[in-house]
């Protein structure tokens, strides 16, 4: 091989090496890929301060997952009207870095300047626990809760 494909070669094997690192894992512990992370805080919860939209993405709340099929089958739409609560958010579903999902106390669902309900006890039946990590090496990967 010419020098050109020998680089050409190892630049295509380290983008694939990046792209398996950078999507979810399938192992126990992470999000599948079939998965959007959650972060949430139960809504049977009483808060002194609720949380707001860029503290929900904190780790300790970061321990779910949920199909992402079946999230957009729990939404139904909301007239613009409907209040959002944007201080007592308790659920961020990430399906990508930008497409991000804001579920406040009420159910009411903030997707940029969409709005829309959910039953709080369907997705919160929807939602898969994550088993607790044995060490840091098995940490996600892939975490879009913490990235923002």
């Amino acid at each position: 091989m010419t020098n050109k494909v020998r680089i050409l070669v190892l630049i295509l094997y380290s983008l694939l090496l990046s792209q398996v690192q950078a999507s979810p894992a399938i192992k126990h512990g992470v999000v599948y890929a079939k998965e959007a992370p959650v972060c949430f805080v139960d809504f049977r919860i009483d808060l002194v301060v609720g949380k707001s939209e860029s503290n929900i993405g904190d780790d300790q709340y970061c321990r779910y997952a949920i199909n992402r099929e079946r999230f957009l089958s729990l939404l139904t739409p909301a007239p613009a009207s409907t209040f959002y609560m944007n201080g007592n958010v308790r659920a961020k579903v990430s399906m990508s870095a930008k497409d991000e999902y804001f579920i406040d106390y009420n159910g009411v669902v903030r997707f940029g300047d969409k709005k829309f309900q959910v039953s709080k006890k369907n997705f919160t039946n929807a939602l898969r626990k994550l088993k607790r990590y044995q060490s840091t090496k098995d940490a996600l990967i892939y975490s879009p809760c913490a990235a923002s």
